[in-house]
């Protein structure tokens, strides 16, 4: 906590919720990437915030120019690596929100917020889950959580089908297929629809209007009343659509509303066209 106060307090100009996340990212680092952590955000003196708040930069300034200490980089320096993801409740809420926190050239660099943090001022926060994404403290880094090309983006914006002005994807992650291997979905019962795997062959999760779709190393599964679900896609409202286990013909679309799930439809494209249009928050 008092790590946390220091962020907040200090001279970061991070709001609460901000300094929060990296507080349970560093609970999750060795003793020295936590150390250089602290140090890199204490560094910070101009932050930016945009499409309402949900993306957040962190920067040094001096004589009006970026600047960074390059002794308190990470020794991983990929041009643009996600850390960790962070899955949140605030007190009196029951929808979850996920924070993805991401490091550029070794020096943490942004949070990616799920929705907008506009009714955040003074609730406090429980994590459901801290995941780390890659080492900071290794210079080797796993492909799954590198950056997605421009052109990589474009096509995963036509096979959507989106209207990327107003419904455009962010934070792709470039595809690693390999990566399935330690996914939630390699284990018995879980038989990969051929529409999926295509999928994850071109990209490893991206957010797109505040929903997030998850690639293989960031999924989870779920229980309830009708079974165990691998969760494909989720929104800040606590929607998802997922994969049943022992059965790979269709999707089903889980909901607080919905007494049981509801079937989402045979291919995974239309059904995240239609999860999309109820869900999204355009930008």
């Amino acid at each position: 906590m008092g790590w946390l106060n220091s962020l907040w307090n200090g001279s970061s100009t991070l709001r609460q919720h901000e300094a929060w996340v990296l507080s349970e990212v560093a609970g999750q680092l060795s003793p020295s990437g936590a150390d250089k952590l602290r140090q890199q955000v204490a560094s910070v003196n101009k932050v930016q915030r945009f499409a309402d708040d949900m993306e957040v930069n962190m920067y040094h300034i001096e004589r009006g120019k970026p600047q960074f200490d390059e002794r308190l980089c990470f020794p991983n320096k990929a041009p643009e690596i996600r850390l960790a993801a962070v899955t949140m409740r605030a007190t009196g809420m029951k929808e979850l929100v996920r924070a993805d926190v991401w490091l550029a050239h070794g020096r943490v660099f942004s949070i990616a917020f799920s929705c907008a943090p506009r009714l955040w001022a003074n609730v406090s926060w429980t994590s459901e889950n801290v995941r780390l994404s890659a080492d900071p403290m290794e210079r080797e880094t796993h492909p799954i959580a590198i950056a997605a090309s421009r052109a990589q983006q474009d096509h995963l914006e036509r096979w959507l089908d989106v209207d990327a002005k107003h419904f455009g994807i962010s934070k792709a992650l470039a595809p690693a297929p390999s990566d399935l291997q330690a996914s939630e979905l390699n284990q018995p019962g879980y038989a990969l629809p051929t529409d999926l795997k295509e999928l994850f062959q071109v990209t490893g999760g991206f957010l797109v209007a505040g929903i997030t779709v998850h690639g293989p190393s960031s999924l989870r599964t779920v229980i309830v009343k009708q079974g165990e679900f691998a969760v494909i896609a989720e929104s800040p409202n606590g929607e998802l659509l997922a994969l049943r286990r022992d059965d790979r013909t269709k999707y089903w679309h889980l909901s607080p509303e919905f007494e049981l799930p509801v079937e989402a439809g045979r291919d995974l494209r239309s059904s995240l066209q239609a999860f999309l249009q109820r869900n999204a928050f355009p930008s």
